[in-house]
């Protein structure tokens, strides 16, 4: 008798908590589906100014989704570096103002080491809005 009554509360326990978990678990789902399937960006552009130690970098959004919070991770081939979207100046693109399609943004970062910044081979822009998708471009 007791083991029936403590079976029953078992299964309506994990009852109880498919019904919550499982519907915030398929939104979650599909919200990222969407997200990556609507992000498209690429990095058309990238300038080191060696005198200012500044990396300028053209970003177009090509997808359906704005964006915004570009961070950076470069490569010289034998160390790497990495910029969250705090660090990197965003060219004017904030949350509320966010890089819609067919529109490009300069964003840009001072790297304090000139040798790294002369041999960057590869970099990788991230986003805010989509952690998913990124983009990559080779110097």
């Amino acid at each position: 008798m007791v083991g029936a009554a403590l079976l029953i509360a078992v299964v309506m326990f994990a009852g109880t908590m498919v019904a919550t978990w499982g519907p915030a678990w398929v939104s979650g789902e599909r919200s990222s589906l969407t997200c990556v399937t609507h992000t498209n960006y690429v990095v058309e552009g990238a300038d080191f100014n060696e005198n200012s130690g500044r990396l300028q970098i053209k970003v177009t959004n090509f997808g359906m989704e704005p964006l915004y919070g570009f961070g950076l991770t470069l490569y010289n081939g034998t160390s790497s570096m990495q910029y969250n979207y705090s660090q990197v100046d965003q060219g004017g693109i904030t949350e509320d103002k966010k890089l819609k399609r067919g529109e490009s943004t300069y964003v840009s970062v001072i790297i304090p080491d000139m040798h790294f910044g002369r041999n960057i081979e590869r970099l990788i822009v991230t986003n805010e809005m989509c952690y998913s998708v990124t983009t990559e471009s080779r110097m």
